[in-house]
């Protein structure tokens, strides 16, 4: 009997060496897939990856961020020493960032594994963290691939896929100079809850008016928040969705 069940340990550990390899194999063959259908556009510092589906919006998005939609000629260049960029994306922020602050170290938060996969090969220096930040210790990411895979713990956006994925706290969050927030409607909750913003010399955010993407006084809260910790505007977009650019005075 001693026997048969040391065979049984055996075999029980030997299935899930099998799994683990098994599941590591098919996560590199899915990276793979997904890199293969790889599309090259022209970045600030070089070339830049993205998907070559023809459904996806992804160059579209990193385009406009390459052409200026984040740009401000009252941004500061100097003092600039550490980035976090939240909902990085395929990684045109982190990149333009790169540009614009080339001494800097820069963080990127990615929970969207294609996303990810896109963001790690575009920053060429750097940290990606592949969490989504949030408050809900076990969030469910909804993906929309034909959205430039925009993803969202905040609502489900319909006709997505529904991922559990690893989440970060807001207030575990490093301290940083800069501070960047695109994450499809759960841009209010990190603010409310990250201790560091009053140390932040430039904030960017995206910001929805409405379900499902965020609430119609999303615009208002994160501009206050912004305020209350001492930094001014410099750009507000009067729409349903935009553009919120905050800076401290230097």
């Amino acid at each position: 009997m001693k026997v048969d069940l040391r065979l049984d340990e055996d075999e029980s550990v030997h299935d899930k060496a099998m799994l683990d390899v098994r599941f590591l194999v098919e996560e590199q063959e899915a990276e793979v897939a997904v890199m293969a259908t790889t599309a090259t556009i022209h970045g600030p510092l070089g070339p830049f990856f993205v998907p070559s589906r023809p459904d996806a919006m992804s160059e579209k998005l990193a385009r406009a961020v390459f052409v200026g939609e984040y740009s401000h000629p009252k941004l500061p260049h100097d003092g600039i020493r550490t980035i976090l960029d939240i909902g990085a994306n395929v990684g045109a922020f982190s990149v333009w960032a790169r540009w614009m602050w080339p001494g800097a170290t820069i963080e990127a938060y990615e929970p969207n594994t294609e996303a990810a996969m896109f963001c790690e090969a575009n920053m060429t220096s750097g940290i990606l963290h592949r969490l989504a930040v949030t408050t809900n210790p076990e969030p469910v990411l909804h993906i929309a691939p034909d959205l430039g895979w925009a993803s969202t713990t905040f609502d489900d956006m319909g006709r997505v896929e529904h991922v559990k994925v690893p989440a970060i706290h807001p207030r575990d969050l490093p301290p940083c100079d800069l501070l960047k927030v695109d994450v499809e409607g759960g841009e209010v909750e990190i603010f409310e809850n990250y201790p560091h913003l009053g140390g932040c010399k430039v904030v960017f955010f995206e910001f929805h008016g409405g379900p499902p993407l965020g609430k119609k006084e999303d615009r208002e809260r994160l501009s206050g928040l912004c305020e209350a910790a001492g930094m001014k505007r410099l750009r507000l977009d009067d729409l349903w969705q935009g553009i919120g650019i905050f800076a401290r005075d230097t």
